[in-house]
């Protein structure tokens, strides 16, 4: 006969002495006993059970979507780091006429041809390519003339401005240990000053006077 369970309503065989469902003793005709412990379920899962898998499941996916993000932010960053960063190519300072005559003897006390030659006037380039400047300036310098030479410790002496009918041509008169002078001219390009004459560009490579005036705005 069957045994129903006073605490679920479940019927249970005869011979049960716990319930097949909610696990609670069976007492005389099916009552939960005195003091019934509740164990796990023989059968299935008991009421008080049902849900705890789904959660359980929750969790764990959960757990497994943070570690995806973690892991692709990780990649992200690493990728980021390991790209190379663009260095914007900056020239020298020649904000005033002063600091584009330095830059060009810099240069040039340096053989930095390539350095030289972004200190040259836009017009210059056009007549004086950057591979016919390191030529003659290299030859010019074995045959020992000073305008093509290192010349170290030179200093600015004098400087000033001449007027023409196109624009201003900036000067700036050099003073250096062997004893022969260099003038730099420079106009300004848009806030550069940048060398249109000097000894080198006149008597090496053939950039000879009058100055190359600044281009018509």
């Amino acid at each position: 006969m069957p045994r129903p369970c006073r605490k679920c309503g479940m019927e249970n065989e005869d011979q049960a002495q716990a319930c097949a469902f909610c696990g609670a003793r069976l007492g005389p005709g099916g009552l939960a006993g005195p003091g019934a412990a509740t164990g796990p379920p023989r059968g299935g899962m008991g009421l008080e059970e049902t849900g705890r898998p789904g959660r359980q499941s929750s969790r764990a996916l959960t757990v497994a979507l943070w570690a995806i993000v973690i892991v692709l932010s990780c990649a992200v960053v690493f990728q980021v780091a390991r790209r190379p960063r663009a260095v914007a190519s900056q020239g020298p300072d020649d904000s005033s006429p002063l600091m584009g005559a330095k830059a060009y003897m810099e240069a040039l006390t340096g053989g930095d041809w390539a350095g030289l030659y972004q200190t040259l006037a836009s017009p210059v380039q056009k007549v004086l390519a950057r591979p016919a400047l390191e030529s003659r300036a290299a030859a010019a310098a074995q045959r020992g003339m000073a305008c093509a030479m290192p010349q170290t410790g030179c200093a600015a002496i004098d400087q000033g401005e001449i007027e023409v009918a196109s624009g201003t041509i900036a000067y700036v008169a050099f003073e250096c240990p062997t004893g022969t002078p260099q003038t730099v001219m420079l106009i300004d390009e848009a806030g550069h000053w940048k060398v249109c004459w000097s000894p080198l560009l006149d008597e090496v490579c053939g950039v000879p006077l009058p100055y190359i005036p600044p281009a018509a705005s």
